[in-house]
């Protein structure tokens, strides 16, 4: 059990892809919030908060995230950025929201205008889906579930049945 790094029982209580799923990675960047995300692409705070008004899932795209795009950082289900760090503010904001997101992808150029982002011979407009899991980014057409890993119940009652109970006081002894 000490042998277990704490940090990785994180990403187990966020959801993830199921691993047959078959999945083309596009592009990479920093795992800045675990967790895997499914969505439309939205190039904006306001379009994302319409969408999840409507009940579509999305992924936000920024170049960076600044304080005025909260609103939609919190109606999509993940952010891409193609600046920043594990400290940047799309990071901080992303896992203190319990939000994926990938920051740093320097291989993505967006275009705010033609709302499309590219990679090589890659154009990506907010047609498609895309799926942030921890620093890998894919695109595929058709949706794809991300759920809870069932690997935490697991772990949990192992942990249980391996439990020592025991108490430990600082009350002095009365002679």
């Amino acid at each position: 059990i000490l042998r277990i790094d704490p940090n990785t029982l994180d990403t187990l209580l966020h959801p993830t892809l199921d691993e047959k799923v078959k999945k083309e990675v596009i592009a990479k960047g920093l795992p800045a919030s675990p967790g895997a995300a499914s969505g439309k692409v939205v190039f904006n705070a306001d379009d994302a908060e319409s969408m999840n008004n409507q009940k579509e899932d999305t992924i936000l795209v920024r170049v960076e995230t600044s304080p005025e795009d909260i609103h939609g950082m919190h109606a999509a289900k993940g952010i891409l950025t193609a600046r920043g760090g594990m400290t940047s503010h799309a990071a901080v904001v992303a896992r203190g929201m319990g939000r994926p997101c990938v920051s740093g992808s320097g291989e993505i150029n967006i275009d705010y205008e033609s709302k499309e982002f590219k990679l090589l011979t890659i154009h990506l407009t907010n047609f498609f889906m895309l799926l942030l899991a921890t620093e890998d980014i894919s695109i595929w057409y058709s949706c794809i579930s991300c759920q809870l890993s069932f690997a935490i119940f697991g772990w949990m009652s192992f942990l249980v049945r391996t439990k020592i109970i025991g108490f430990i006081s600082n009350a002095g002894l009365k002679e």
